[in-house]
């Protein structure tokens, strides 16, 4: 029988950003909301059948190298949700095992480790391109998190970022966000 060593899961570093705006409801009351990206999988299993629910996520992807994390966040948050964003404090690093696919098939086990910033909407147009994500601009509630892909994400969002919204926000607050305290 062969055995394998196998050493210390490598770990992968991402960013991400939460963009929360102000959502304008039917009857013109405002309540803030978040940027969310559909999850690609979900996607697919709902356009195969219809009752299976589409599941969200954070934007965020790899840290490219010679980048840091914030440049990641934004860059991120520009390719999946199409907006030009500035980075603000840093909110969380969350870490999980996560499988890593690549695109010949190969699965690797790893150290996700995610890296979260608070953005804001930057002033002025984003350059003309493709957007290859469907991201959504969803109410801010605890309804949200259970159609979170990711769990720690969902708690993330119910423990952390709901506490930073100020339901009274107005368009002048445009962000609705609060003084924005570093966890670690």
């Amino acid at each position: 029988m062969q055995t394998f060593e196998v050493g210390p899961l490598e770990t992968v570093v991402t960013a991400g950003g939460v963009l929360i705006e102000q959502l304008t409801n039917e009857d013109g009351t405002k309540q803030p909301a978040i940027w969310l990206v559909a999850n690609r999988e979900s996607v697919r299993a709902n356009k195969q059948d219809p009752t299976v629910p589409i599941t969200y996520q954070l934007p965020k992807g790899h840290v490219m190298p010679g980048e840091i994390p914030s440049v990641t966040a934004v860059r991120e948050v520009g390719e999946e949700v199409g907006a030009l964003a500035v980075a603000g404090a840093l909110l969380d690093v969350i870490e999980r095992e996560a499988n890593e696919y690549s695109e010949d098939g190969f699965t690797r086990r790893v150290i996700k480790r995610v890296v979260m910033f608070m953005v804001d909407r930057a002033p002025g147009p984003m350059p003309a391109r493709e957007i290859d994500e469907t991201a959504e601009l969803l109410p801010l509630d605890d309804a949200l998190v259970e159609r979170m892909f990711y769990p720690e994400e969902g708690k993330f969002i119910l423990e952390y970022v709901l506490s930073l919204v100020d339901p009274t926000a107005t368009e002048a607050s445009i962000s609705g966000v609060q003084n924005v305290p570093t966890r670690r």
